[in-house]
Formats: structure tokens, sequence, C-alpha cells
């Protein structure tokens, strides 16, 4: 799920120089964990808005997006 969430994240990050897309990276912590970060400094500005621009989401709308099949294949996994 994290690798297709970072995939979609970045097909849905804002284009300017592509260091925002280019940023985005999945990591295993440990075993059923995993996290999709992206460590440009502006990248919380872009996913949440500021005052004087607006948001545009990007990580929050590829969570959104995979989490149907992220619960049923932990389902899927609690159930044996």
């Amino acid at each position: 799920s994290s690798l297709r969430i970072e995939k979609k994240s970045k097909q849905q990050a804002p284009f300017d120089t592509g260091w925002l897309s280019n940023n985005i990276y999945a990591n295993v912590v440990r075993s059923m964990v995993a996290e999709v970060v992206s460590p440009v400094e502006y990248s919380i500005f872009i996913e949440l808005g500021t005052r004087f621009m607006m948001a545009q989401p990007f990580l929050f709308p590829a969570l959104k997006a995979d989490w149907p099949l992220l619960q049923k294949r932990l389902n899927k996994i609690m159930r044996g």
C-alpha cells in the first residue's frame, strides 16, 4: 500500500520544478508499519495551504484513495 500511495501522491503533487514530486518516499518502518514522507520543507504548506495560498493536497488524497484496499488486506491478514 505504501508504494501505491507514494506513486499516486507523486502523480498528484503540483509540478513546477519537480523537486516536490521527486522527493516523496515510502519507507518500511517495521513489520506491518510503513510511512510515506515528503521531506521537502514546503510540502506541508502545499498540502494544507496557507492564508495566502490555497491547499493543493497530494498525500492525503492518495491515502484516501488507497484506504479501502488497505483495510480489505488488513482484514484478510487478521482473519488468518
